[in-house]
């Protein structure tokens, strides 16, 4: 019990201000991300991943500007003076670069996948993140991250949920006679009222502890599977026969 009621009660309170800052900047990190990849895409530099814009930089970015400095000395066939004269550049080129994939790693860590280890270990929103990201890298399981089955189908149910509850709005306005709003269009008012409410406490309340619930199972059992199926050996042989197609 206190393995529940301990990351719970630190979530309510030392972690709340985390979870806070991730939900406010979490949305905006992976709006940026996806605008870098379509530029990056755009520019021809895209990779078929589409996880993240990163991809598109990896093979571009060196380890560090002296290295790139050498390398490029090397490559060239021109004389000293011109090699001189283009390492400036072509360095900077390169240390643009890696600023923009540091750039592209920290937004990287703005995913769902931070929460978990906010909760469960009380990390920081950027910290979790990247731990997260570094044990699906190297279990080899990007393809999780880069799958949103079960995201979809909960906002999917969500916005049915919302139009379940905009079409309950309009037949309670018009057969009991109650009045939303003082607008013109009271059909079309009592609708969107009623689907925005549906929606939001589905997906926050309802769904989205599923989704949440969804997260730290995968995290916990890319952890420690080993711990998992010493102590649940039924359930971590279906989740090994259920990811086998996807994961291994």
């Amino acid at each position: 019990e206190s393995n529940i009621s301990d990351p719970l009660l630190r979530a309510c309170t030392s972690s709340l201000g985390t979870i806070c800052f991730g939900s406010l900047v979490g949305v905006p990190a992976q709006a940026i991300s996806v605008i870098g990849y379509c530029l990056c895409w755009g520019s021809g530099r895209g990779s078929h991943d589409k996880s993240h814009w990163t991809s598109a930089l990896n093979k571009h970015v060196p380890a560090n500007s002296e290295d790139s400095g050498k390398q490029e000395n090397e490559n060239t066939g021109n004389d000293g003076e011109q090699a001189q004269d283009a390492v400036p550049v072509r360095t900077l080129g390169g240390q643009i670069r890696n600023f923009l994939w540091r750039v592209g790693r920290k937004l990287q860590a703005c995913n769902r996948w931070a929460y978990t280890y906010i909760g469960m270990y009380n990390y920081s929103f950027i910290e979790g993140g990247e731990k997260a990201i570094q044990l699906f890298e190297t279990r080899e399981w990007m393809d999780i991250v880069r799958d949103n089955l079960i995201q979809n189908n909960l906002l999917m149910a969500s916005i049915v949920i919302g139009g379940s509850s905009g079409l309950v709005s309009v037949v309670v306005e018009e057969v009991d006679g109650y009045t939303f709003t003082s607008l013109n269009q009271p059909i079309v008012t009592s609708f969107w009222i009623g689907f925005v409410l549906g929606f939001i406490l589905s997906n926050v309340l309802l769904l989205g502890v599923v989704g949440s619930a969804v997260n730290t199972i995968l995290v916990c059992f890319a952890a420690h599977p080993f711990e998992f199926d010493r102590n649940h050996p039924r359930l971590s042989r279906e989740m090994r026969e259920v990811w086998s197609q996807q994961v291994w």
